[in-house]
């Protein structure tokens, strides 16, 4: 049986491939073209079509999620160029995304803007674990520094999760689904226009019993001991609104709360697995904006965000005793941005911009306490967009003043050139980027108040070439110096500034339809990531968790109510630590497929298998993943 689904895995690659090769010679198509050009709103301060954006950039829409039936953020995010998501365990256990290789906490992640970085982690980072995608309308995904656009935070890039606004006839859906470690999932979203108020509601909830995120490690005799489940179940709520108050000015506000109760290991490997660990999580975001027009040419926005997490661990080692602890994090966002437009081929856009950050931790297990702290910054940024003779050129600048380091300057320049005879464009950026300290890193017990802003510096540079309608593909060169990285340093036990990492590589992505109702999409990454401080005798040490490339196939077909679906990736070795060792993790490929069948215009019916090679793979030492599974459901939706 293995052989056979392995033969199915290269067959899927090798169609894909073909289909490539077809589209290819396709030149003059008139297909409808599935090269979209969706509108984002992350790369700058100007909305701008995706094709005029300098900086390297991916969309993920809300159809793409629905065709591959994926559930979860951190799942989505594998489908982008130059992402790596890392999970440590199973379905509950921390996840976490390093954009080019950069540290997880170096990407600021967004719901409509608003920064949802967990304000009292380690390192600042978000867990993509219990992020799911009810209501989510696209994702958009920026690569490399982008602190001119968004300060503190965004050195290696951002992820901006954008749900649903604008809905106007009634419409609504239910997802029902389970399948394999007894999971269990329901979605459920209605949207709609009442008394002038477009609103958008969606819900989801699940559970599973899950599977041992501890791997074991040893060798036993038999009977071998079995290693206990780590169940989980999340819910989570999310609310957009919307009013036109005049032709000339609207409003929008969105909520969003997410829970998350998990069974967790202490670590990885036979002698972390426990069912005594668990997690309790509420994450909460919320949006308001106000944008209108004072005159033809001058249009000011006026918006406010804030963020919220709230963690606590219950560790009962014995009957009656329980080891908790707390963490509680906030965010703050106060945002004025005005956009001039006095001739048509240049943007102006000017603003100030206001952040706190405040959070508290209690740990007794480890004597880990710190009272309330906050930090802040405020912001000047000024951004200049010039169109002309098919060419786009970014000018970004900010200035941030920083509570306990004073004066911050960023810049970022980011053209694109398009040569519209042949559907050629040439794209690149050059940005800086800083990060400033996280309270935990210097405020905790293991905390420095000493610590100093980490900074980077990056470019890029790529070429893309559309091919008739149905068609386009790209390259990208990308590299990326960081200093000041803060690390942990075991010498005194605490944060210190003692990194130095350069990254660099290759991503390459490609778009087609080569028939009607078929569509292919490929992605490869190839990644060097190292710390310049560290040497062994093969030259710099390269950095734990990064693949060292990444190749993704996807395949989707329509045909008389039958929706199929197939993705298959190849992932590189990587590094990782075993009892303070440098061990090499083997490279692996996983294949998903998804079939869906319209049993009326308003019910589908499908099943979704993943990881059918079965691979046995590992992306964290001493941490399972999942093997083959498979989950059935039914689909309902009414307009």
């Amino acid at each position: 049986m293995r052989i056979s689904w392995k033969v199915l895995g290269w067959l899927i690659i090798g169609i894909g491939a073909l289909g490539a090769v077809q589209v290819a010679a396709e030149e003059d198509s008139k297909l409808h073209t599935a090269v979209m050009d969706p509108v984002v709103v992350s790369a700058s301060k100007v909305a701008s079509p995706l094709s005029q954006v300098g900086s390297s950039m991916t969309v993920i829409t809300r159809e793409d999620l629905e065709q591959q039936g994926i559930h979860n953020v951190g799942e989505a995010l594998t489908l982008a160029p130059g992402v790596d998501v890392v999970t440590s365990g199973g379905p509950g256990q921390l996840a976490e995304a390093y954009i080019r290789g950069a540290e997880s906490g170096r990407t600021l992640v967004m719901i409509n803007g608003v920064e949802i970085n967990d304000a009292i982690s380690p390192g600042r980072s978000a867990d993509f674990s219990h992020l799911s995608l009810d209501n989510v309308e696209r994702i958009e995904i920026l690569r490399g520094p982008q602190s001119a656009v968004y300060g503190s935070g965004a050195m290696g890039g951002v992820v901006n999760i954008i749900t649903r606004q604008g809905a106007k006839a009634w419409h609504g859906s239910m997802d029902v689904s389970g399948g394999k470690y007894s999971t269990w999932n329901t979605l459920a979203e209605v949207a709609g226009t009442s008394a002038g108020v477009d609103m958008n509601l969606g819900a989801s909830w699940g559970t599973s019993k899950g599977f041992s995120a501890a791997k074991r490690t040893q060798t036993y005799a038999e009977p071998v001991p079995d290693l206990e489940p780590n169940g989980f179940r999340f819910w989570t709520v999310d609310l957009g609104l919307g009013y036109a108050i005049s032709p000339d000015w609207s409003t929008h506000a969105s909520y969003r709360q997410g829970r998350e109760d998990a069974q967790l290991d202490y670590f990885g490997n036979d002698a972390g697995d426990t069912l005594n660990f668990t997690k309790n999580s509420v994450q909460q975001s919320a949006h308001w904006d106000m944008t209108g027009r004072l005159n033809a040419w001058w249009q000011q926005t006026l918006s406010a965000g804030l963020a919220q997490d709230d963690r606590e661990y219950h560790d009962e080692p014995a009957p009656g005793v329980d080891n908790a602890s707390t963490y509680h994090g906030r965010n703050v966002n106060l945002d004025w941005r005005h956009q001039v437009d006095v001739v048509d081929w240049n943007s102006v856009v000017a603003g100030i911009n206001y952040r706190q950050e405040q959070g508290r931790s209690q740990d007794p297990q480890y004597g880990d306490y710190f009272d309330e702290q906050s930090t802040h910054l405020s912001g000047l940024y000024l951004e200049d967009r010039i169109t002309q003779w098919g060419a786009v050129l970014d000018v970004s600048t900010r200035w941030d003043n920083y509570d306990r380091y004073g004066a911050r300057f960023t810049c970022r320049l980011a053209p694109v050139y398009t040569w519209a005879p042949t559907g050629s464009s040439v794209r690149g950026s050059w940005g800086t980027g800083f990060n400033a300290p996280s309270l935990y890193q210097l405020y905790s017990s293991y905390g420095n108040v000493e610590l100093q802003p980490e900074t980077s510096a990056g470019w890029d540079a790529g070429v893309e070439q559309k091919i008739g309608n149905a068609c386009k593909a790209g390259v990208t060169y990308f590299q990326t110096d960081f200093a000041n990285q803060i690390n942990y340093d075991f010498s005194t036990n605490r944060y210190a500034n003692l990194g130095k990492v350069q990254t660099q590589g290759w991503e390459v992505f490609g778009a087609a339809v080569p028939m009607e109702d078929l569509t292919l999409r490929l992605g490869y990454t190839k990644l060097t990531a190292n710390d310049l401080t560290k040497q062994d005798t093969l030259g710099p040490v390269p950095l734990d968790r990064r693949a060292d490339y990444k190749f993704t196939l996807d395949a989707g077909y329509q045909w008389q109510g039958i929706g199929l679906h197939a993705s298959a990736q190849r992932v590189g070795p990587r590094w990782g630590r075993e009892n303070g060792t440098r061990v090499t993790l083997n490279p692996y490929t996983l294949v998903n497929l998804r079939l869906a069948y319209a049993v009326t215009k308003e019910l589908e019916a499908y099943v979704k298998f993943d990881n059918v090679l079965d691979a046995d793979y590992t992306e964290v030492v001493g941490y399972n993943t999942p093997r083959f599974s498979a989950l059935g459901g039914l689909k309902y939706q009414w307009r």
